[in-house]
C-alpha cells in the first residue's frame, strides 16, 4: 500500500480558485473499519515522506494480534478501562492482580495461557483462601474481557483459562473482623448524623444485608413487637434454600430500635426509605466514593482496623452474637439464612467460648451486659432527645 496524488480545487475568499496535489490513503483496520487520511502537499512533501507518515498513522491505529497481544499489554489496558468510577478499593484490586499477572506472565502471549498455569498462579498468591479467591475472581474478569474484545467475531481468545480454575472455599468465618459490641457501641456514638447510625444500627445490630437496609420503610417497623419486616427482593435471590429466599422478621435491640425511632423522627419530607442511599455515597476528595469505603473511614478514625468488608462484618459480627446468645437455629432465621451458611460462614473461631465449660469465665453473660450496657446508654441518650417519643 502507499499514497497516491489526488488533486483538489479550493475557491478563495477573493473567488478566485485553486488547484493543488495532495498525498492520500486508504487502508482497512483488522475490525473491518475503513480509513482515510492527507499526508500532505505533493509539490512540498516527497513520497517517501508521504509513505513513513502513512506507516506511523497505521502503525499507531493498529490493535495487537490476537498472536501478538501480551498478557502485560492485557492487563494493564483492563485495569484502567474497568477502573472508571469504580471505589478506591476495587481499583487497588485491579492494579494489584494486574502487577501480580504481569509480574508472572509478562511478555507470554495472551492465548498461551492454560488452565493449569492460571491454576498455578492462584496457588502462587500469599494470603488466605479469601485473598487467593479475590484476586483470581479479578483475573478471571481481565481474561473474560478477551473472550469478546477487541470484536465479538474476532476475539483476542475464544477460551477463558481462568473460568476453569477452581475458586478456593475460604470459608469466609476465619476471615471475619469481629467487630465487639464496644467497637460497635463506640462508632455509632462517633457517627454525624442519624441516617448513618441507623444504616449501623440496621447492618450491625439488627444483621441486615447492605442492599436490604438500604430498602426498609417506615412501613416495615412494627412498632408493637419491635421487629423489622425485612422484605423478600426478588432481583436479589440468592442460591440454595432458605438463603435470601424468603421475607422475614428481624428482631430490634433495644438500642437498634432507639436509633432507627431517632431516625425515623429526623427523615426529610417526602423520603421513601429509612436510610438516605444518596448521602452514604457523597464523593471523597472529588472521586466517586461506594458507601463501604465511607464506612472503613467511620471505622478506622475510631480505631477499628482491618475490616475489609464494612457491612459484611458487622452483619457477622452480631450473627455470631446472636449464635452464641440464642443458638445458631435462631441466629439463621433472623439473618435470613440457613443453618449450613451459619456454621460455615457466620461463625468466628471463638477461643474464649470454652470458658463456658471450663467455669473460667462465662462468654454469655459477658456478650449479655456488653449489649445491657449498649441498650442503656441508647436509650436514655437518644430518646430523651427523641422528639418522636417525648410522652404527652
Amino acid at each position: 500500500m502507499e499514497p497516491i496524488i489526488v488533486t483538489q480545487r479550493r475557491t478563495l475568499a477573493n473567488g478566485t480558485t485553486v488547484t493543488y496535489r495532495m498525498y492520500r490513503a486508504s487502508w482497512t483496520t483488522d475490525t473491518g473499519e475503513r480509513k482515510t487520511v492527507s499526508l500532505g502537499n505533493a509539490d512540498i512533501v516527497t513520497k517517501r515522506e508521504a509513505t513513513a507518515a502513512l506507516v506511523a498513522k497505521m502503525k499507531k491505529d493498529e490493535r495487537p494480534t490476537a498472536a501478538s497481544i501480551t498478557v502485560g499489554e492485557w492487563v494493564k489496558d483492563c485495569a484502567v478501562t474497568m477502573s472508571i468510577d469504580k471505589a478506591d478499593a476495587t481499583v487497588a484490586d485491579y492494579d494489584r492482580t494486574a502487577a501480580m499477572l504481569t509480574a508472572t506472565f509478562g511478555t507470554r502471549p495472551l492465548r498461551k495461557i492454560t488452565a493449569k498455569e492460571a491454576e498455578a498462579w492462584m496457588n502462587a498468591i500469599p494470603g488466605s483462601a479469601y485473598t487467593k479467591r479475590r484476586y483470581v475472581t479479578v483475573a478471571a474478569s481481565f481474561f473474560e474481557r478477551a473472550t469478546w474484545l477487541p470484536t465479538s467475531e474476532k476475539p483476542y481468545l475464544v477460551v477463558n483459562p481462568f473460568a476453569r480454575v477452581p475458586k478456593p472455599d475460604p470459608g469466609e468465618a476465619g476471615d471475619i473482623r469481629y467487630v465487639t459490641v464496644a467497637e460497635r457501641r463506640k462508632l455509632i456514638e462517633s457517627l454525624p448524623d442519624t441516617n448513618w447510625r441507623a444504616l449501623v444500627a440496621l447492618t450491625g445490630l439488627c444483621a441486615l444485608r447492605i442492599e436490604e437496609a438500604l430498602a426498609v420503610t417506615p412501613a416495615d417497623v412494627n412498632h408493637d413487637r419491635a421487629e423489622i419486616v425485612v422484605r423478600l427482593r426478588r432481583e436479589r435471590r440468592g442460591k440454595g434454600g432458605g438463603t435470601k429466599q424468603d421475607t422475614r422478621l428481624v428482631p430490634m435491640s433495644p438500642a437498634a430500635y432507639a436509633i432507627v425511632l431517632e431516625r425515623l423522627g429526623a427523615m426529610p419530607e417526602g423520603a421513601t426509605t429509612i436510610i438516605d442511599g444518596t448521602a452514604t455515597r457523597t464523593r471523597y476528595q472529588n472521586k466517586p466514593q461506594h458507601t463501604q469505603d465511607h464506612m472503613r473511614r467511620h471505622l478506622e478514625h475510631v480505631g477499628i482496623v482491618g475490616v475489609r468488608k464494612p457491612f459484611h462484618d458487622l452483619r457477622k459480627a452480631q450473627a455470631d452474637d446472636w449464635s452464641l446468645l440464642h443458638g445458631c437455629e435462631l441466629s439463621a432465621k433472623w439473618c435470613g439464612h440457613t443453618v449450613e451458611v451459619a456454621l460455615k460462614s457466620y461463625r468466628r473461631r471463638n477461643t474464649e467460648a470454652g470458658a463456658l465449660v471450663t467455669k473460667k469465665g462465662n462468654p454469655r453473660e459477658e456478650l449479655e451486659r456488653a449489649y445491657n450496657d449498649l441498650d442503656a446508654a441508647s436509650t436514655k441518650n437518644i430518646l430523651s432527645t427523641n422528639p418522636c417519643n417525648t410522652v404527652v
